[in-house]
């Protein structure tokens, strides 16, 4: 017994207990602190049971109502003792958890999908390689190794396409969740870990055999016991300004614009660009935007400057498309979590969630987005809001945070000074009857290489 209790205490591994420091409901984790996990020696979790956390919104606005975050088992010990408590409160699986595909590893998977290309997150070099980043995470505070060695099988799991006469629109399975919490039989090495579609069952009708594979009714969040400080980190920006001038260059595919571009490391060193308006219903929703990309061989893209600005706005008087036109960017998880925890300046904060830094994803490594971020009218985040099914149910809290391009009917001397805002990722509403945000944009701005 004594060699057995010093092997526990020499293995990094966490422990439950029941310390008071945790607030009611919550479970007590000591853990190992290392650089994976933000040097992490204590935190604690909770499975919450609210309707249709499969919306990774809803998911995150229950966690905030707790003062926490979206979190994940950083050891086979947590997932044991979170299962546990799970059987005890007859909690129905599946459970909602920390982790959401990238977006440019997404436009990865459907470009594949669209070639019929073999693919293979574990073996492919690069960020979207499972062990890089492929997925990314609200919750700075766990180590995702385990979790990410989780799953039972190889990703992506749920994927396909839709059309219907138009271009293939394109879909996946990106949301995290956890299962097989309520196995009582060998539970040795079980894997837990799988995906599902982002959305939950948002406009799907409980007739629909989509439903119960998409309904998820309860979310692990995680928080630390105390309120602790983050460590301020020196950051230095780096800018470049460069030019670009539109010229007819027959190299661009009929109908692109042409773009003559100052390569620079912030653009991948590109010096030719090409960028096309398309315009097609619902393209507020992001990946039906992006499927239109894609069909079209190309991706989500931005004006590099001004001058680039000033030929698409010109494109889309021409054709007569109205605005705003979806365009590459959109807020990371990360700190759309850590906004709805507490408001910050996007402006002045310290570290990635500066939108000179890491606050906005972009699907586009070739295209400099410096000169975008100067062109909000509005604090970024800007546009959102709250709701709640019932008095007593937390609230729901929803951020706009899919860019899109605006003024672009203004000309001459009507030339606008800012043309970026934020637009809500999941377009139009799926229903008369649906409750929430939406959001009606009809056109995308798409880029690629001259050929």
């Amino acid at each position: 017994m004594v060699a057995l209790l010093l092997l526990f205490l020499t293995l990094p591994v966490a422990v439950f207990t029941k310390d008071v420091k945790c607030p009611e409901g919550f479970l007590h984790f000591k853990r190992t602190p290392t650089a994976k996990n933000n040097h992490t020696k204590n935190w604690c979790m909770k499975v919450s049971v609210y309707e249709n956390v499969g919306n990774r919104d809803n998911a995150r606005s229950v966690c905030l109502g707790d003062n926490a975050t979206l979190t994940i088992p950083e050891n086979r010990e947590e997932y044991e003792a979170i299962s546990a408590y799970i059987r005890k409160a007859n909690i129905s699986e599946p459970h909602a958890i920390d982790g959401q595909m990238s977006q440019r590893c997404k436009l990865k998977i459907f470009r594949h999908q669209l070639l019929r290309l073999k693919i293979n997150t574990t073996a492919w070099p690069g960020d979207c390689n499972i062990k890089k980043k492929l997925f990314s995470f609200d919750d700075a505070n766990t180590d995702t190794t385990f979790a990410l060695s989780q799953f039972g099988n190889s990703i992506p799991i749920g994927y396909g396409y839709n059309q219907h006469g138009g271009p293939k629109i394109f879909w996946i399975d990106e949301c995290m969740k956890m299962t097989r919490t309520n196995d009582t039989e060998n539970r040795t090495g079980i894997k837990f870990v799988d995906l599902s579609w982002c959305m939950g069952v948002d406009g799907i009708d409980k007739s629909n055999s989509q439903f119960e594979g998409r309904l998820i009714n309860s979310v692990l969040c995680g928080r630390h016991p105390f309120i602790t400080r983050n460590m301020v980190a020196l950051l230095l920006l780096f800018l470049t300004i460069p030019v670009a001038v539109f010229t007819k260059d027959p190299k661009c595919p009929d109908g692109f614009l042409q773009f003559k571009r100052t390569p620079t490391a912030r653009n991948n060193h590109t010096k030719d660009w090409c960028v096309k308006v398309f315009s097609y219903s619902n393209t507020g929703n992001r990946d039906y935007a992006r499927s239109v990309c894609i069909a079209n061989h190309a991706m989500l893209t931005i004006p590099e400057n001004r001058a680039e600005y000033e030929a698409i706005g010109e494109f889309v008087r021409k054709n007569n498309y109205s605005a705003p036109h979806a365009i590459d960017g959109e807020l990371s998880s990360r700190c759309k979590a850590r906004y709805l925890h507490k408001w910050f300046d996007t402006n002045t904060v310290e570290g990635e969630c500066n939108i000179k830094k890491n606050l906005f994803m972009f699907d586009d490594i070739n295209t400099d987005p410096s000169y975008i971020l100067t062109k909000f009218g509005n604090r970024v985040p800007s546009g959102g809001g709250e709701m709640s099914v019932a008095e007593s149910s937390p609230k729901l809290i929803f951020l706009y945070g899919c860019m899109v391009l605006t003024q672009t009917h203004l000309h001459g001397n009507e030339k606008a000074l800012s043309f970026a805002n934020l637009e809500w990722c999941g377009g139009k509403a799926h229903s008369k009857n649906s409750v929430g945000p939406e959001s009606l944009v009809d056109s995308v701005v798409c880029g690629k290489h001259p050929e």
